[in-house]
């Protein structure tokens, strides 16, 4: 201790005593089979600074009992020592939880040895668990909540713990959370237990520099908000992987300055971090950001997102160096907990900037002092622009306002081109055809808003594809997309959408390279904005396969058909019309390949989700109907697929005239049902070629032929078309019916 002294921090006196060459350990080999009281040592279980626990078993004959058997380790039994060991199994005896380890028994070996006799908790560390059993982050928080609740509870018997750690935090293979190791707990009123008041002013204090918290460090007063930041560093390790601090084991005046100075790295931002970490044999092993969301069940991206905002908070404030802005007690740190997973506000809010730079200005008196010095220079220049600030301003102010004056007269316009489109019938065509080339040569008008200018191309392009001039609409797709790369650049929610947008155009017009090229642009685009798992870039991965089916291409589709069923997988479930869509068109695909069983699941989630939207009078309902028609007729269930088919037919006779494409979609499907039961003169005025006639588009290569006279029913494929996507403007469908060829490969 006299050596240590000179060496002027704070854990030098403790780095000593507890180094392994200090004092000598226990042969842990000479014990194995010894009586100890009552019960017989079977094994080492582990052992810390001061002690050692073992696995025993009850060997008196009584019963049978396995236990964990705690001993001081030898040349560690000073009087503090032997009166803290008594105060541990008196805390003990006061803690009976559920989720506290309980105390047995007690007492003296032989040679005057005390002991402890606990239950035997057959578990790992809560990390370990949550990692093998790839928890997710609700998961986590869930199981951290428990651990919270048995902390409180040693907190109201008036026991702070100390040594909150992985290793002390047990969870079974039923789930159930034990905590464990109260040796170096602090008792809050150690006269209620009938010990000194001196045995709780230890100059020396035991703990794990990488949970204790900095008040621990510098040995000021401790209080149960202590417990609170190790329980901060636990749940940063349960959600990130990693730790606060990576602390250097042999520099204790280095460990106390990371400690008590430095700032951890938010949640959000480590999980990002790659980091070597040493094993305990001396090796490392890699810590990187697809191996920490794997063990969350997630992705990389989207466990940042998860992590951002209140977790970062609740977090950092667990974490704060001062005891007074942690949470005020675990209680509150676990009801924060609650909220963020009830989807409320959390009481944790962002360090102020004036905390900040409160910290900063302490840490760096020197430097801050020349800053100031800089920063009066500054002033006058400020003064000088603060007026232009104003007037940038009010300019800014105003551009936004006639943004957003834009956007409501490109949505009304829209909603007036889609009023007008000949969706049941052609009469108005060529009137609404004028309106759009009138509007068309106007925009020339808008040079000088190129933002502006290119939303109205889109709009215009829209409203010509739904009057089916898709050569038209691409045209001023191109001019859309031409001035939104100028504008934005192709790293743009704007651009990247422009890009799909002329890919779909170009598949339209069957222009097949031209369309994988752009919807290729375009997935990358979106993955760089949104991560691997938002919806744009499932429908990139879909329209890349459908488009190389298209082009006979089909086993470079086959090969990315796998990736975009899992990336589909990996979308949020709530609804919304892009993921109706795509699922519908899934279970199309997984029937055109024979995967029946899966094709249904997919287009009945489909079509429970579209009822859900849109209500069951849309002609999407019907369209999803007809699917599932084809679906049970593949499974040979032609009474259940009569069934629906008729309930479509019934949805689409108050949709669509007699003659569209709408009806003799639900004419045929009603048709093979009955064909399918051998009911042919039922089925014949269904299947009349006149309820198709003018509406089988051009098939794609690798298409099949239309079913033959005489050739079963049951071969006949039904094709579906391809789902206009729900960010673009719903219209009248296209498409062919009744002809073979793969499920959802139709123009």
């Amino acid at each position: 201790m006299l050596d240590a002294h000179g060496e002027g921090h704070a854990l030098a006196i403790e780095g000593r005593l507890l180094a392994e060459e200090a004092l000598p350990m226990p042969d842990h080999e000479a014990l194995l089979g010894v009586r100890v009281g009552p019960y017989r040592v079977k094994a080492l279980i582990g052992r810390g600074g001061m002690g050692a626990v073992y696995l025993a078993e009850r060997a008196d004959g009584q019963y049978h009992q396995d236990v964990a058997l705690k001993l001081i380790r030898p040349g560690f039994q000073t009087v503090d020592l032997l009166r803290r060991f008594r105060a541990e199994r008196q805390i003990l005896a006061r803690l009976m939880h559920d989720n506290v380890a309980r105390l047995l028994d007690g007492g003296m070996t032989d040679d005057g040895q005390p002991y402890l006799v606990m239950e035997y908790v057959d578990g790992v560390p809560i990390t370990q668990f949550c990692d093998v059993r790839r928890l997710a982050v609700d998961a986590r928080l869930h199981l951290f909540r428990t651990v919270c609740a048995a902390v409180q509870f040693a907190h109201r018997n008036l026991v702070v713990h100390r040594d909150l750690k992985p290793s002390n935090i047990l969870v079974t293979e039923r789930g159930e959370v034990k905590l464990l190791d109260f040796g170096i707990a602090k008792l809050q009123d150690p006269e209620a237990v009938g010990l000194s008041v001196a045995l709780t002013r230890s100059e020396v204090r035991v703990m794990t520099p990488e949970y204790a918290a900095p008040e621990q460090v510098r040995g000021e007063a401790i209080t149960t908000t202590t417990d609170v930041y190790a329980l901060g560093v636990l749940l940063y390790e349960l959600l990130t992987g990693h730790r606060p601090y990576r602390l250097p084991g042999n520099l204790p005046a280095e460990v106390e300055r990371i400690i008590c100075e430095e700032e951890p790295t938010r949640p959000s931002t480590v999980v990002a971090a790659i980091e070597e970490i040493p094993k305990p044999d001396g090796t490392t092993e890699t810590l990187t950001p697809e191996r920490v969301s794997a063990a969350r069940a997630t992705q990389a991206a989207r466990l940042r997102r998860i992590l951002q905002g209140d977790l970062d908070n609740v977090v950092m404030m667990a974490l704060r160096k001062e005891p007074e802005r942690r949470y005020a007690s675990v209680e509150q740190l676990a009801e924060d907990i609650r909220l963020y997973l009830a989807g409320r506000p959390v009481i944790a809010r962002k360090d102020t900037f004036s905390y900040r730079l409160r910290t900063f200005v302490r840490r760096n008196r020197v430097g801050m002092t020349v800053a100031a010095a800089f920063v009066l220079l500054l002033v006058g220049f400020s003064a000088v622009t603060a007026w232009q600030a104003r007037r940038v301003v009010r300019e800014r102010d105003m551009a936004q306002q006639a943004a957003q004056q834009a956007e409501q007269v490109t949505a009304f316009m829209l909603g007036l081109f889609e009023s007008a489109a000949p969706v049941t019938a052609p009469r108005d065509t060529m009137r609404v055809r004028d309106v759009l080339e009138a509007g068309a040569a106007r925009t020339e008008a808008l040079a000088g808003q190129p933002a502006v200018q290119a939303q109205l191309f889109t709009v215009l392009s829209q409203a010509y594809w739904h009057l089916g001039r898709p050569d038209r609409a691409a045209l001023l797709a191109g001019q859309a997309l031409h001035l939104r790369r100028q504008l934005y650049g192709v790293r743009h929610p704007e651009t990247a959408s422009s890009i799909y947008w002329l890919g779909v155009l170009r598949q339209e017009l069957n222009q097949y390279d031209e369309a994988l090229a752009l919807y290729r642009e375009s997935l990358d685009a979106h993955r760089a904005l949104y991560g691997d798992d938002h919806r744009s870039v499932v429908k990139g991965i879909y329209r890349i396969d459908h488009v190389l089916h298209l082009g006979g291409r089909g086993q470079e589709a086959d090969s990315l058909f796998e990736q975009w069923q899992h990336t589909l997988q990996q979308v949020p479930t709530e609804d919304d019309p892009d993921l109706a869509t795509m699922l519908g068109t899934m279970g199309a695909f997984l029937q055109y390949k024979g995967r029946l069983d899966e094709a249904e699941a997919y287009v009945r989630r489909a079509l429970a989700m579209k009822r859900r939207l849109y209500g069951d009078g849309d002609f999407r309902i019907g369209d999803e109907m007809n699917t599932l028609v084809n679906v049970l007729i593949a499974q040979h269930r032609a009474a259940e697929a009569e069934t629906v088919a008729r309930e479509a037919l019934a949805l689409n006779r108050g949709l669509y005239p007699e003659g569209s494409l709408g009806l003799a979609r639900s004419l045929d499907a009603l048709g093979e049902t009955l064909l399918e039961q051998g009911r042919y003169g039922e089925a014949e005025p269904y299947l009349s070629p006149t309820s198709c006639t003018g509406f089988v588009s051009p098939r794609p290569p690798g298409a099949g032929t239309c079913t033959s006279p005489g050739r079963p029913a049951a071969r006949r494929h039904h094709a579906r078309p391809t789902p206009p996507d729900t960010s673009l403007p719903a219209g009248p469908r296209r498409g062919a019916s009744g002809c073979g060829g793969p499920a959802g490969h139709r123009s």
